[in-house]
């Protein structure tokens, strides 16, 4: 509901009365400390997020083990923190034992194998591993449409990793009819909206350098800008304009 600071009171609190009732070790602090690391990185406090998720991956190390599906899920968090602070070695070593860990303790279709393989993808493409990164996109895909089916819009995100890995490797026409999938996906079930315009701005892109239409691809850009700066997502709103500058003779 975008109450962070209320919910931040709750957990706050929620904490002051398991230190007052259970040893600072009970596995029961592993959901807490979670919820304080989200809200953290919620509002883009993230050295206090990584404080709060490294404290739940101790408990559940020291309570589960280290192979434990529950301490790899507190790695895969650990990940996430370090990718948003532009770590991204260390975010590769933290989502690859996740996986490692995930894998070996459940289905090789399950959720959890699928979204760290895609993790792994995002942080590879940010670091300008294209070829590594699409292999880890299209593990993802694969084990998440055993999962989910393939018309479920969580597949979207691993959609655009391929299309961005395949235009990054000069395959942009191939890319199409995968973006083409990815936004149909996203549309056929609103969510986030900054997952639906970087859909739309990624097929802008491989129309553009793929031989499609290009007036589309224009109003594909013009219209996910627009609906970015809406929503303040201005990290995306500002690469988009970037791009638009150079091919829009009506900038």
């Amino acid at each position: 509901m975008g109450q962070q600071e209320e919910a931040l009171r709750f957990v706050r609190r929620g904490l002051e009365i398991q230190r007052k009732k259970l040893p600072p070790d009970h596995p029961d602090f592993i959901g807490s400390y979670n919820a304080l690391g989200n809200i953290f990185e919620y509002q883009g406090r993230l050295d206090e997020a990584s404080d709060a998720f490294q404290r739940a991956f101790e408990i559940s190390r020291r309570s589960y083990g280290l192979n434990h599906w529950q301490t790899a899920g507190e790695l895969y968090n650990l990940g996430i923190v370090d990718q948003n602070r532009d770590r991204f070695p260390a975010a590769l070593r933290e989502y690859q034992q996740a996986l490692a860990i995930f894998t070996a303790s459940f289905d090789p279709g399950s959720l959890y194998v699928g979204t760290a393989q895609a993790s792994i993808g995002e942080v590879l493409r940010l670091q300008g591993e294209p070829a590594a990164s699409l292999a880890s996109y299209q593990q993802a895909l694969a084990t998440l449409e055993k999962v989910m089916g393939p018309r479920n819009p969580g597949l979207g995100i691993s959609l655009v990793g391929i299309s961005r890995d395949l235009l990054k490797l000069g395959r942009a026409a191939e890319a199409i009819p995968v973006s083409e999938r990815a936004l149909a996906l996203f549309e056929s079930q609103p969510g986030n909206p900054n997952y639906l315009n970087q859909a739309r701005f990624c097929l802008a892109t491989v129309l553009w350098d793929g031989g499609g239409d290009r007036a589309r691809a224009l109003r594909l850009a013009r219209q996910a800008r627009e609906e970015l700066a809406a929503a303040k997502q201005t990290d995306d709103q500002h690469e988009i304009e970037a791009w638009l500058r150079q091919r829009d003779q009506t900038w």
